[in-house]
Formats: C-alpha cells, sequence, structure tokens
C-alpha cells in the first residue's frame, strides 16, 4: 500500500501541497524532509520488512491490515471488496484482452479506500513495474514473481 508523508488534509491552504494528497512514489521521495509525525509512515517498532519508502505492505506487525483491524475493521469484507472490484473490471475488459496462447498478463491496479471503507479503482496498469528498491519491495514482488511462476 502506499502512502503519504503527511497526513491527508481537505484544509484549502494545503490543496497545493503534492506530497498530501499523492501516493506516487516518484512524488513521495521528492520530499527531503521526509514524514511528519503524524505521518501513516511512522510507528513505533517499526518494522524493516513492514515498509520501504512510501510503502507499507498488506502483512506483517506493521502491515497495513494490522493497523486497519485495530481500528476494528472487518479486513476480510475489504479484501472481498476489493476483489470484487478487480473482478469487474476484469468481465468488463474481457473482450478487449487478446489472447495470446502461451502467454500471460500481468495488471497492476491503484485502489482508493474512502472513509466508508468502499474502494475505488483509480486505475489499471499493464506491466507494473516490478523494481525493488526497498527490502520489502524485493520481498512483495520476489514473493509475487515465484506465485506466477507456480501457476505456470
Amino acid at each position: 500500500a502506499r502512502v503519504s508523508t503527511h497526513q491527508y488534509s481537505l484544509n484549502p491552504a494545503d490543496t497545493e501541497n503534492k506530497f498530501i494528497h499523492l501516493t506516487n512514489s516518484s512524488i513521495q521521495v521528492q520530499n527531503t524532509e521526509g514524514p511528519t509525525k503524524d505521518s501513516p509512515l511512522q510507528t513505533e517498532g517499526e518494522d524493516e520488512q513492514d515498509t520501504g519508502g512510501t510503502k507499507i505492505s498488506l502483512l506483517g506487525n506493521n502491515g497495513l491490515w494490522k493497523r486497519l483491524q485495530e481500528f476494528g475493521i472487518d479486513i476480510p469484507s475489504l479484501w472481498q471488496s476489493i476483489s470484487s472490484l478487480v473482478i469487474k473490471s476484469l468481465v468488463m475488459v474481457d473482450d478487449k484482452i487478446t489472447h495470446q496462447p502461451n502467454c500471460f498478463e500481468m495488471f497492476g491496479y491503484d485502489v482508493l479506500i474512502d472513509s466508508d471503507l468502499r474502494p475505488w479503482l483509480l486505475e489499471v496498469n499493464a506491466s507494473p513495474s516490478l523494481a525493488r528498491p526497498s527490502p520489502l519491495d524485493v520481498r512483495v514482488k520476489n514473493a509475487m514473481i515465484k506465485d506466477i511462476i507456480s501457476l505456470l
């Protein structure tokens, strides 16, 4: 999960602050001041395996799911909603995806979860980056590649 280095704000004075409103890694890395004290990236006893740059693992001791569970959020229900969104999006474009024997396509989904825990599809990327600039990226992407290969 990508997060910003600053807490989200609807304050009109903050509308131009890209570090509050954009979670793209290439934007957040430009913040030379680092995370603010109220950033979601600041946790006590942070485990390097659970965070990397402006990303937080879904799993782990400081992962996103554990953090959300602490607020009483039903993680299986949230994950089901996200999974349903992904499936519906693929069904909608099934006839547009070219079938190529002996090939597969990997898609990267950008999903925003609103305050009502409703997932919103922001975009789908064909062939998302497999770069691994942090230990978290190495762990997550290596496991994903291993899972993809095991499906073949």
